[in-house]
């Protein structure tokens, strides 16, 4: 496989320097943070525009998409800020999940389960300072009336960076959440938020910078500040591969799930696919392309196009880059 740069679209905002900064809404559309907005774009218009205002500056972000075929009818949209986290159906304000005293959100992640029908359960989960992870589950109906976590577990005491989940069960006691931390450790829970074991730790200055749970909920990939990404088997905890892939920071990755590859993009204004072979955890770089352009980027949100390549975001500059 080899990809190019094939396209840059003028966004009408820039994107802000928050974690994994362009979620798929879906098959027609992307979500990216820009201040206290998010903005919604189009690829295939090639067009974006203001989904939804924050009262505050977006910290982070995450969003599932309508599913029909479960009852859930509109996107359910999770948002970071100073003030909390606020919860959207579309674009229309439900709650705010308020932290603990001394607890800062800094990451949170939204994920659905089949429920009674028309009445799919949502789960939300949220990245404490302190090292703790947050969650509630509630049917649809109830969403406008959560105002606090229900549930709170901590494995380690280093702020949460980081957060990938493959929920498919209320009950698996398989790892289903991984974390990163600032001192590089990776913490694999069940659905249940146990924390199940501490999948690897690096040392205290590389902070693990963003992490995805393979679609087998068996392996994880995590990027870190040094410049490496290193893949674990989650049962065991064992490091099957550590890659000094970039020469700065692996700011942002994403797993396609219909080719087994894995998409980083470093500092060093490189974009790297791998090839994951799926039972043996291994991976080997298909390709590499740099990115053009003067002086230092910082890559701020990485999304698998429907259509095959990747799109991305980089802070501050106020264009979606689509490789193809």
């Amino acid at each position: 496989m080899s990809l190019k740069l094939v396209q840059c679209s003028k966004l009408k905002a820039p994107p802000s320097h928050i974690p994994n900064n362009l979620v798929q809404l879906d098959d027609e559309s992307l979500l990216y943070a820009s201040g206290k907005q998010i903005m919604i774009f189009s690829p295939r218009a090639a067009t974006d525009a203001v989904f939804l205002t924050c009262s505050s500056p977006v910290v982070h972000f995450s969003a599932v998409p309508a599913m029909p075929g479960i009852g859930l009818l509109e996107p359910i949209i999770l948002v970071c800020s100073e003030d909390g986290c606020q919860v959207y159906r579309s674009s229309t304000y439900l709650t705010t999940i308020t932290a603990p005293a001394g607890v800062v959100f800094t990451v949170c992640h939204v994920a659905v389960l089949p429920g009674p029908p028309s009445s799919p359960y949502v789960v939300l989960l949220f990245g404490g300072t302190d090292g703790t992870l947050f969650s509630t589950t509630c049917g649809t109906h109830n969403l406008a009336k959560e105002s606090k976590p229900v549930l709170s577990s901590r494995m380690l005491r280093n702020g949460i960076t980081c957060i990938d989940a493959n929920i498919h069960s209320a009950s698996s006691s398989t790892t289903t959440v991984v974390t990163g931390d600032t001192a590089g450790a990776l913490v694999a829970w069940s659905s249940n938020l146990e924390p199940r074991l501490v999948l690897g730790t690096a040392s205290d200055t590389d902070c693990a910078v963003c992490v995805r749970l393979l679609p087998n909920n068996q392996h994880a990939a995590a990027g870190y500040v040094s410049g490496k990404w290193r893949l674990f088997e989650c049962v065991s905890g064992s490091l099957l591969m550590e890659v000094g892939a970039h020469s700065r920071g692996v700011s942002v990755m994403a797993y396609d799930t219909q080719k087994n590859q894995l998409i980083t993009i470093g500092e060093d204004k490189m974009l790297e696919v791998w090839n994951v072979e799926d039972k043996s955890g291994s991976a080997v770089r298909s390709c590499c392309v740099e990115i053009p352009g003067n002086g230092f980027i910082s890559p701020t949100g990485l999304a698998v196009h429907r259509g095959g390549g990747a799109l991305a975001t980089f802070y501050d500059v106020p264009y979606l880059y689509e490789f193809r």
